[in-house]
């Protein structure tokens, strides 16, 4: 769920070898190996996965117009959508321009379509990348800090009996991300509600005003459910392959899965908002922002993973990074 980018800086050729640990207890999903690309268009690591996916992804679609909304919207988008092997070529260009407020063509770049390289991308003159000092004193640090976490409870804690058992995640004040125009997100874990170390849950309130975006992201250690509360809005779901194996309107009562990794994001309707809460199988659930990861990536990595220039780079890292709440409107209008 971690991403992370590698790069040879020597004169020789690098032969890394990666040890897939299916069995570890951050892993919520299933046995078989999933690896998600952000960019470039992957050649597929395990065939058998994207077979079986594919299968499903294909019956998904041969179901009857009644059990599957927006039919037309999805076969306008299907061969958009083939294009990339990317998890953000599961998404359309219009919309990706809206959620990170950049150009139609730094959006297409972004999906990477008909992008003849795949995983490794020769970049030429080098990397130029500011290494701050002191990292590895940083990683020491938090190695530190994990252990003590890992030792168990000291005593001091609270005990069962006047464990704290009720949370309302829903009052403006408790927001732990705001946007005026777009909405507003609160979370509640094992944190900020003790309890739920034994239950191993948390849980995420989002309220979107209307047209707003809660920005593509995915869950780095659970799984999720989502059940909206008011409104209607649309969801949409990426798997590893960069399909979209959802992409439906929602509505009050309506209930849906995302699996741990896969990338999603919704989007209010024009006439109403959309409110839901999102429960996490992790008291510790984690979110990972495809904005937050574009700003923290080099500049220079960024351009050469998706063949983007200087100013689309600084476009995307800096115009594009409001927050993962966003309002399309009110972005055009501020450009």
């Amino acid at each position: 769920g971690i991403p992370y980018w590698t790069y040879n800086n020597g004169d020789e050729p690098l032969v890394a070898i990666s040890l897939l640990d299916t069995s570890n207890i951050a892993n919520q999903l299933d046995s078989t190996p999933r690896v998600f690309y952000l960019g470039g268009n992957p050649e597929v690591e395990f065939p058998e996965t994207q077979e079986e996916q594919q299968e499903r992804h294909q019956q998904k679609h041969s179901l009857p117009v009644g059990r599957r909304g927006g039919q037309h919207q999805q076969e306008e988008e299907s061969e958009e959508q083939k294009d990339g092997n990317s998890v953000l070529s599961g998404f359309s260009s219009e919309f990706l321009a809206q959620t990170f407020n950049t150009e139609e063509d730094t959006a297409k770049r972004l999906r990477s379509p008909r992008d003849k390289r795949n995983q490794i991308v020769r970049v030429e003159g080098g990397l130029r990348i500011i290494n701050p000092e002191g990292q590895q004193e940083e990683e020491e640090q938090e190695e530190e800090e994990k252990q003590r976490s890992e030792q168990g409870r000291n005593g001091l804690e609270e005990t069962i009996c006047s464990l704290k058992i009720r949370e309302n995640i829903a009052q403006p004040a408790r927001a732990d991300l705001y946007n005026p125009r777009a909405g507003s997100i609160s979370t509640a874990n094992s944190l900020t509600l003790p309890i739920l170390r034994y239950l191993r849950l948390s849980a995420e309130y989002v309220r979107l005003y209307r047209n707003g975006i809660y920005a593509p992201h995915w869950n780095i250690n659970a799984n999720s459910l989502l059940y909206v509360i008011r409104g209607e809005g649309r969801v949409r779901i990426v798997n590893s392959q960069g399909n979209a194996v959802f992409d439906n309107k929602v509505r009050k009562g309506q209930l849906v899965v995302v699996p741990q990794n896969f990338v999603v994001a919704e989007q209010a309707g024009e006439e109403e908002g959309l409110e839901y809460l999102v429960f996490k199988t992790n008291d510790r659930a984690a979110v990972s922002h495809v904005q937050q990861v574009f700003r923290a990536t080099p500049a220079d990595v960024l351009a050469n993973a998706f063949g983007l220039r200087q100013r689309q780079v600084t476009e995307l890292k800096l115009s594009g990074n409001r927050g993962p709440l966003v309002h399309p409107h009110s972005q055009s209008q501020s450009n």
